[in-house]
């Protein structure tokens, strides 16, 4: 972050569990200190927060970790992590079947650090079996991206997402954070390192728009794991 966090300001509390968790327990210990344009970006709805979140300048945090490219483990089997990332999809507007054709197909990113702007990745994202490909840029602070539809969880219409990356030094790791405003409501992407296995675990926090715009009482949450096959060189 070339400008200095926006940071939530929480009381200490446990990580939430994977799925559908109520956001009034963890809302009500939040107090939202971000500035008015994100407050009005996000439609005043206030979103899970980072727990624990350091008060550290992001310019000392070192997320070199995220360098290499790094390839979504398959969830195969039957269970509660299958479950919440269909979950997940159809609160996105997918189907069943289509959500858990979607959670097992192969899903390629490769982290690379922007060369222009310090603390920035260039993120390119691979779906081999729907032969796309995208390349966007992660600075961090607020940006928006612009996307031209039919996005898995965007929404179906072209629209702007806007959107914020921090970087959070929390239980002994670094971590990516990007939370986003879409059409289809509010969203909380963490990205850290496991610590026993060396994985990348992706923790996705979201809750739908509802049709009068506002915001779902429960939090959908669902992790993902991605394994580094090739270093950057």
């Amino acid at each position: 972050l070339c400008m200095a966090s926006l940071p939530f300001r929480t009381r200490s509390s446990p990580s939430p569990p994977i799925g559908r968790v109520s956001l009034g327990t963890r809302a009500v210990n939040a107090v939202n200190t971000r500035p008015r344009v994100i407050r009005a970006m996000m439609g005043n709805v206030p979103m899970v927060p980072p727990q624990g979140r350091s008060e550290d300048n992001e310019d000392s945090l070192d997320a070199s970790w995220l360098l290499g490219t790094w390839s979504r483990a398959p969830i195969v089997e039957e269970g509660d992590d299958l479950n919440a990332n269909v979950q997940y999809l159809v609160a996105h507007g997918h189907d069943v079947d289509a959500a858990r054709s979607i959670v097992r197909e192969e899903y390629v990113q490769e982290w690379s650090p922007n060369e222009q702007e310090p603390g920035a990745w260039d993120v390119t994202t691979r779906k081999p079996g729907r032969g796309a490909s995208r390349t966007i840029t992660y600075p961090l602070g607020e940006w928006e991206e612009s996307f031209s539809g039919a996005s898995d969880i965007f929404g179906k219409d072209a629209a702007t997402v806007h959107r914020h990356t921090a970087l959070v030094s929390r239980q002994g790791g670094v971590r990516h954070i990007t939370e986003s405003g879409t059409p289809l409501g509010w969203e909380t992407t963490e990205r850290y390192l496991s610590a026993t296995d060396g994985t990348m675990v992706v923790r996705r926090t979201f809750l739908r728009r509802l049709d009068d715009g506002s915001a779902s009482d429960d939090a959908i949450v669902c992790d993902q794991t991605f394994e580094r096959v090739a270093a950057a060189g």
